[in-house]
């Protein structure tokens, strides 16, 4: 197949994934959404800005201006582009491959598409679609700079960089990672990687500067401390860390301030129950976690058996940030090995498993879970499919439980998430073999395989280190996955034809 086809077929398969996805997905407005359309309407109207914004980045808020939410308060228009994304992704993954390989690059574009990687977040008011496109895009642009030479190249990537480090703070050092790579790559063309560098500082200090200006460096509004301080606390238990007053005087003061905030408003306060609300926590399990003790109890319960809640619960009631900062400070140097434990067993676990996360209402239990299927999203998508769901979430890999009432859609989607279950599991020894073996290859392809290789490290890496080891966080993974999978294929060909021509040789010479 001549590349331009499989391009074009490439195009219209995803076009027709995107229109099922479209009528198959519902909308998913997850907690925190309401957090970019405040951002949205502010930027369209300046009206009043909430607090704890700031843990989202400007670049998805910006892209519901662009589709006239703040006007319309319609999702179609952000839909429509995120459909656009969608239909872009697997043409960037096989264009990213490239002309050299176009039979590989037709299977890695396939894999992405079986795989529901550029769909799953389609109707999803989330940052996470636009996160995926903007890094394909600008590893897409990096990898034809390297390739072809032209210039524009560059400054593409810069500013497809630019959005994804102002799209998802997990992506706020990706721009020095994608502008690091091509310099490291070729160096001749230093001067323009340094206006690209300046430009990058511009946009990213002018951000700061807004963000300063509209008030979001206050310290009841910012969220860095709180995601430094989450993973020293959800892993304390599995790795024997006790958290508590003598851990440090920071640490003192945030169980101090947490102890103060719940005694000035107790739990099943208005104060507190506008919360649970908000975090889909009922009465009966406030009551349970959090309620059926006293203050001091609750307090030790907390800190003894960690989980997702009793987090939130602390944000609640400690709004200034730099003591969760300071104390995550405290923490790390008490125990200077601890977040390379915890951040290694969660890269592993990340690429050996489906997943694990820290579960929601825990009470006594504490550790990672394992998710009950490939995608943590795609469960809510099957409540109007398929009666019996709630079943088939405690054994997700038989359909024996409730097989004569799952309908055609149901038994479908069944079928796609084992494909992709399998696609996730193959391609991971593939693209082992693709890193290895990429410098034996020609240099576009090397190029493009450590790259892709570099991207993908660099994003689970800040998942694991900053968060849970998800399923969620795979799709922002899998088509840099899938590419150095492909091209571990064409190395394990390479290898398995030279090794066979060499032994042909060898013996026909011995039967001379």
């Amino acid at each position: 197949m001549r590349y331009e086809i499989g391009r074009n077929v490439i195009l219209t398969i995803s076009l027709i994934a995107t229109i099922a996805a479209l009528a198959f997905l519902k909308y998913d407005f997850p907690h925190g959404a309401a957090q970019f359309t405040v951002w949205a309407d502010f930027i369209a109207h300046k009206g009043a800005m909430a607090g704890q914004i700031s843990e989202r980045d400007i670049g998805y808020p910006l892209l519901l201006v662009l589709t006239g939410y703040p006007w319309t308060h319609s999702f179609i228009g952000i839909t429509l582009l995120n459909a656009a994304f969608s239909i872009a992704i697997p043409v960037l993954a096989y264009a990213i491959v490239g002309s050299e390989l176009p039979a590989i690059a037709f299977g890695v574009a396939i894999a992405t598409i079986l795989s529901a990687a550029p769909f799953i977040f389609l109707k999803m008011i989330h940052h996470d679609q636009a996160y995926l496109f903007f890094t394909v895009l600008a590893l897409y642009f990096g990898v034809t700079f390297l390739r072809q030479g032209a210039l524009c190249w560059i400054y593409f990537m810069t500013l497809a960089a630019l959005a994804a480090t102002l799209t998802r703070p997990t992506g706020n050092l990706f721009i020095i990672l994608a502008l690091g790579f091509v310099f490291m790559v070729d160096r001749k063309r230093w001067p323009h990687y340094v206006v690209c560098a300046l430009l990058s500082i511009g946009v990213i200090g002018g951000y700061s500067v807004y963000r300063h200006s509209i008030g979001l460096d206050k310290p009841e509004d910012i969220y860095t401390g709180r995601q430094i301080f989450f993973n020293p606390y959800a892993n304390a238990r599995d790795f024997g860390v006790h958290i508590g007053p003598e851990t440090g005087p920071a640490t003192a003061q945030l169980i101090s301030a947490l102890k103060e905030g719940i005694e000035k408003n107790p739990i099943n306060s208005p104060f507190y129950l506008n919360w649970a609300r908000v975090h889909e926590i009922s009465p009966e399990l406030s009551q349970k976690y959090f309620g059926d003790s006293s203050v001091d109890d609750l307090l030790v319960r907390v800190f003894s058996h960690p989980h997702y809640d009793a987090f939130e619960l602390m944000c609640l009631y400690i709004p200034d940030d730099r003591m969760f900062r300071q104390a995550a400070i405290e923490i790390m140097m008490r125990h200077p090995l601890y977040i390379m434990q915890y951040t290694i067993r969660n890269l592993l676990v990340f690429f050996g498993t489906e997943g694990y996360m820290h579960p929601r209402y825990s009470g006594e239990d504490a550790g990672l879970v394992q998710t009950l299927t490939y995608s943590d999203t795609v469960w809510g998508q099957l409540a109007d499919v398929a009666p019996g769901v709630d079943e088939l979430k405690q054994d997700p890999f038989s359909l024996s439980l409730v097989s004569d009432k799952l309908n055609l859609r149901a038994r479908l989607f069944f079928l796609w998430r084992k494909i992709a279950l399998l696609l996730f599991e193959l391609s991971l020894p593939l693209a082992f073999f693709g890193i290895l073996g990429a410098p034996f290859t020609s240099r576009g392809i090397w190029i493009a395989c450590w790259f892709s290789a570099l991207i993908a490290l660099y994003n689970a890496a800040i998942a694991c280190a900053f968060a849970d080891p998800s399923s969620r966080y795979h799709y922002s993974i899998l088509v840099e996955q899938f590419i150095c999978a492909g091209i571990g294929i064409h190395v394990l060909l390479q290898s398995a034809t030279h090794a066979a021509r060499r032994f042909l040789a060898g013996y026909l010479a011995a039967a001379r």
